[in-house]
């Protein structure tokens, strides 16, 4: 039996949807808890009560980061799948980086879902895109746009200027400091030819 503590800040709808999904006399997986917040759990759960957590991305405070690695201190040897809407390559890598065995997102389906459970249960990673080796593929993995190179980063790092994140928020995403992120932006404004961040935001954007 894989017995699963869920950390998720719509905490209602999502447990009753992984109980109408798994079963525990057909599945072997069984949701033993929950709470809306890491602190929540900590107050609320003893390791020996369950084996793995579902921990949300996002959940009422913008800190993912700090988010899995309280978790991490307070429940060494637990392993953590993140379940989330959150779609980006930035996201999936950091997430891989700071120890999560699996990310899945919540439009997945049953199957994924059961198989990304069992795996990380099982202390094997499962992240269905194909990462080889996610570090190394942060700056080789490429989409033509236009004749334009963007890579999956560089376009999550626009749309996290466009959506309000500050540059140290955005470094801590793609696991850079400040100045590196700073590097990236200017060689970016210089390949389209752009004065501003602003001007370079709307003309990655229109590339879409």
């Amino acid at each position: 039996m894989i017995r699963l503590y869920v950390i998720e800040d719509h905490e209602a709808i999502i447990v009753s949807g992984l109980k109408r999904m798994f079963y525990s006399s057909r599945d072997g997986i069984e949701v033993i808890g929950s709470s809306k917040s890491v602190e929540q759990a900590i107050e609320s759960v003893k390791p020996e009560e369950f084996d793995i957590f579902i921990l949300d991305l996002w959940l009422e405070s913008r800190s993912p980061l700090r988010d899995i690695n309280t978790l991490k201190e307070a429940f060494p040897g637990k392993n953590i799948m993140i379940y989330t809407s959150e779609t980006s390559v930035s996201w999936r890598i950091r997430m891989f980086e700071e120890g999560a065995l699996a990310f899945i997102t919540k439009t997945a389906d049953r199957a994924e879902i059961k198989t990304a459970i069992k795996n990380t249960a099982a202390g094997r990673s499962f992240y269905p895109i194909d990462i080889g080796n996610f570090t190394e593929k942060k700056a080789l993995i490429t989409i033509d746009n236009g004749g334009q190179l963007i890579s999956p980063v560089q376009r999550d790092i626009i749309n996290m200027l466009e959506n309000g994140y500050s540059h140290q928020e955005i470094a801590e995403v793609i696991g850079r400091s400040r100045s590196g992120l700073a590097d990236i932006l200017k060689g970016m404004r210089k390949k389209f030819n752009a004065k501003t961040i602003t001007e370079l935001v709307t003309i990655v954007k229109n590339l879409s």
